[in-house]
Formats: C-alpha cells, sequence, structure tokens
C-alpha cells in the first residue's frame, strides 16, 4: 500500500523529485535519492534549471558512490551555468579524489572568482555548504596544500 503523500504526488514533477531525492539521501537511502534526482532529470528534459537538477544529481550520485557519474553531472551542470558553485565544489573535492590535481585546482581557481577566498580548508569545513561531501570519505583526498 503507498504512503498517502506518494499517492499525491504529482509524477510529472522533476523538482519534487530531485528534493525528494536529496531527502532520501540524507536520510541514509542514496542510492534511491540517486535514482530520483536521475528521473528528475530525466522528466525536465533541457528546462532552463537542468543545470541545478545535475547538480543536485551530482551530490546524490557522490553521495551513493556514484562518483564517475557525479563527477559527469557536475561536469554537465558546469557546463550549462559556468559560475554556479556547487558544480565546482563537488568538482574540486571529486577531481581530487581520482588523482587530478590539476583540474581540481582549476575548479578551486574558478571558484575564487565568484568566492573570493575559496580554499581546500573551507571545503573542509562541516559549516560549508558541502554537507554530502562530507558523507563521504571523498573530502580527505583535498591536497593538504592549495597550491
Amino acid at each position: 500500500m503507498e504512503r498517502g503523500w506518494l499517492r499525491e504526488l504529482n509524477h510529472a514533477n522533476p523538482i519534487a523529485w530531485a528534493c525528494l531525492g536529496i531527502a532520501k539521501s540524507y536520510l541514509g537511502k542514496p542510492e534511491d535519492g540517486f535514482q530520483h534526482t536521475l528521473l528528475a532529470r530525466t522528466i525536465a528534459g533541457a528546462a532552463p534549471f537542468r543545470f541545478q537538477l545535475d547538480a543536485l544529481s551530482c551530490i546524490a550520485g557522490t553521495m551513493a558512490g556514484e562518483l564517475d557519474k557525479a563527477v559527469h553531472l557536475a561536469e554537465a551542470s558546469h557546463a550549462l551555468a559556468p559560475t554556479f558553485a556547487p558544480p565546482l565544489r563537488y568538482l574540486s573535492a571529486l577531481y581530487a579524489h581520482n588523482g587530478h590535481r590539476e583540474l581540481s585546482f582549476e575548479m578551486v581557481r574558478k571558484l575564487q572568482t565568484t568566492e573570493p577566498g575559496f580554499s581546500y580548508d573551507k571545503l573542509r569545513d562541516k559549516a560549508y555548504p558541502a554537507a554530502g561531501l562530507h558523507r563521504t570519505s571523498i573530502i580527505n583526498s583535498l591536497p593538504a596544500r592549495q597550491f
């Protein structure tokens, strides 16, 4: 039997699916959450807010351990919205984790243009807006020194 709220969910609303996906990811079901965010992307198609869905899918994918897919999604979001900070934050960490230090440094430099003072130390700070990274060990891959 479906829960009442699930029956009432507008199954054609990509924002609802993305929000449900992120909520599930943070509530300990990142694999389900990731699938919901991917469904949101499919429903949205080429909507003007697609870059946000790509970024949310990157976050959920990172939390689900789907790191190659998370990189692809963050790159897609970044291509659509080059100054949107969330994919740059995740790419800086994901690239470092994958051993691509120069690409990681490039993302840091891009972030510094819109967010002066950005550094790996800020990304390590649990108060900084990258909570999904802190739920993984990826944050430990960040270089000790920035440059």
